[in-house]
């Protein structure tokens, strides 16, 4: 099957085929649930040379590289959880440019992998010196799963927002609030005490608001991150959610556990 997806980038090699080609692999070994397993298959793929392979004919095109394209490269190393070497990490940084061409998007997929691979000091750092100023400008279109993992990757790599970067957080947030899923609602507020200043007041609200929607759906696990999410954040709830909280937690079987309380 890898022989097959290598015959058709060679035909049909631009830099989109090259990193969907490269994005299909990691899909398809994350979708193996078994990790020993999935451990099998990186190896294999590994083993066989494609990830050499493939850069020989992705390093050419990486200079005149699109956003979408480049950043979904970077998310395919990060999902089959390899990276990039030095010279290849440094040959696709040139390649981003100062990400004039990154949407809201590819910036998520920038940060999230950036995260995920563990990349650190000075590649981080010229990383981050791209990434910041084109995220302040494009914060503001973040869709929920991306303002989830911008504050994930954010708050797992320490790294701080700026005072533009949260404006567009809350902006976006407040617009798209009834778009959020329970899990996402429970994730971005798990992102936020990560991240200082980012849930302001007004924003605050908006989350209860949906909070109170979400309260039948949401599981007991992401019902306990709310709260000690909260707690964490300093946050009060308000008399309505209070009221909604007391009849959840009222319910059998809906209370959350200690472990809950501890994740």
């Amino acid at each position: 099957w890898v022989r097959n997806v290598e015959v058709y980038f060679r035909v049909e090699s631009d830099l989109r085929t090259l990193s969907q080609a490269l994005m299909l692999l990691g899909e398809i070994s994350h979708s193996v649930n078994n990790g020993e397993r999935r451990s099998i298959v990186l190896k294999r793929l590994l083993d066989d040379g494609f990830l050499l392979r493939w850069w020989r004919f992705a390093r050419p095109k990486l200079q005149n590289g699109d956003g979408a394209s480049l950043s979904v490269i970077l998310r395919a190393h990060a999902t089959l959880q390899v990276l990039p070497s030095g010279e290849d990490f440094d040959l696709w940084l040139k390649g981003a440019g100062n990400m004039e061409t990154f949407d809201a998007s590819a910036l998520t997929n920038v940060i999230w992998s950036l995260a995920r691979l563990r990349v650190s000091g000075e590649k981080l750092e010229r990383a981050l010196k791209m990434w910041v100023p084109r995220f302040e400008k494009e914060a503001h279109m973040v869709q929920p799963q991306g303002a989830v993992d911008v504050l994930w990757a954010l708050g797992r790599m320490k790294v701080p927002t700026t005072e533009k970067m949260r404006a567009g957080l809350q902006q976006r947030f407040r617009e798209t609030t009834t778009s959020f899923t329970p899990v996402q609602l429970a994730e971005y507020l798990d992102g936020c005490a990560q991240c200082p200043g980012v849930m302001r007041s007004s924003s605050w609200e908006a989350w209860q608001l949906q909070f109170r929607k979400a309260l039948r759906e949401i599981t007991n696990a992401d019902l306990g991150l709310c709260l000690v999410s909260a707690g964490r954040l300093g946050r009060q709830f308000n008399d309505a959610t209070m009221i909604g909280l007391k009849f959840e937690l009222g319910k059998d079987g809906r209370r959350p556990s200690a472990k809950d309380l501890a994740r």
